[in-house]
């Protein structure tokens, strides 16, 4: 629901290109790796910056306008809710002296790019020690050999 007198902000989520052959040949585990992270990253960045709880709306695109692999999401994030610390409503504020947000300010990007690489290479990470990708083309070099 779009709630009156909010501002709503667009943030999007994108992995890097070189990982469109890992994304393909696993599509169920990169999609949730993208919408974890994500969700991660504005939740962390939006709590520690505006002290609020955030929510986010997302949506999952795979492909470009040239139909070439390009994964990323597409946060849609109220710049306002419920207080960490009190019974009330909070809006986001652009922190002191900010000169760039022209009244409207959600969190710092690097900020929130850094907690959203942080949270994606844990999971990639993850997702590889427990054998939950495959790895064919240039990542073949990357699967385990059984020893016997």
């Amino acid at each position: 629901m779009i709630l009156p007198g909010i501002i709503y902000y667009q943030v999007v989520f994108t992995l890097p290109s070189d990982l469109s052959e890992l994304a393909l040949a696993n599509r169920e585990s990169i999609a949730d790796l993208l919408f974890l992270s994500a969700s991660k990253a504005i939740r962390k960045t939006v709590r520690t910056q505006q002290d609020y709880d955030p929510a986010s709306m997302m949506v999952l695109h795979t492909w470009n306008q040239r139909l070439q692999p390009h994964w990323r999401v597409h946060a849609l994030v109220p710049g306002g809710g419920p207080s960490l610390t009190g019974d009330h409503w909070k809006s986001a504020d652009a922190p002191p002296g900010a000169t760039n947000s022209d009244g409207y300010y959600l969190v710092d990007a690097i900020s929130l790019r850094e907690s959203f690489r942080k949270a994606a290479i844990s999971h990639l990470k993850r997702l590889y020690k427990n054998g939950k990708l495959k790895l064919g083309g240039k990542f073949a070099s990357l699967r385990r050999t059984t020893s016997t």
